[in-house]
């Protein structure tokens, strides 16, 4: 590999792991309990569903690249949505969020399946990183 590969990105399309597998499944059924209570969201805050919405539809598409391709700014991308969606429910459980009282109408499961979907696609993103280490540069001797 010359360093041309460097630049042009192709040395961080790697092969993806088991983690990296488990965290684009956790995060496309993270996508998908957020579809599935959208409408509870956007009566409670129509500013609520819209964040929710485009959180559901970020770990859906970034999921499913990650299921293929287990590069760095897919595996960020991944890990923002997961955060985000882990914050603003500690948010609404600890603070309520301005103007969505009606989130109370959550079911715990709900609640506890995002949190659980969240926090399993962090602990997979990280339990990869510490596993998998990333390929070194190829020494290039020089010709004298």
């Amino acid at each position: 590999m010359t360093t041309a590969g460097f630049v042009s990105g192709t040395r961080d399309a790697a092969t993806p792991t088991r983690c990296s597998r488990a965290a684009a499944l956790s995060s496309v059924l993270l996508g998908a309990s957020l579809v599935a209570v959208l409408p509870v969201l956007t009566r409670a805050a129509f500013y609520v569903g819209v964040l929710a919405a485009a959180s559901a539809a970020l770990a859906l598409v970034a999921g499913s690249v990650l299921w293929s391709r287990a590069t760095l700014i897919v595996r960020t991308v991944v890990a923002l949505v997961a955060g985000s969606t882990l914050l603003g429910e500690l948010l609404q459980i600890f603070q309520g969020l301005p103007g969505a009282r009606g989130l109370g109408r959550l079911t715990v499961v709900e609640i506890a399946t995002a949190l659980a979907l969240a926090g399993a696609v962090l602990v997979f993103l990280l339990a990869d990183a510490l596993l998998h280490r990333p390929e070194q540069a190829p020494d290039h001797p020089y010709a004298l």
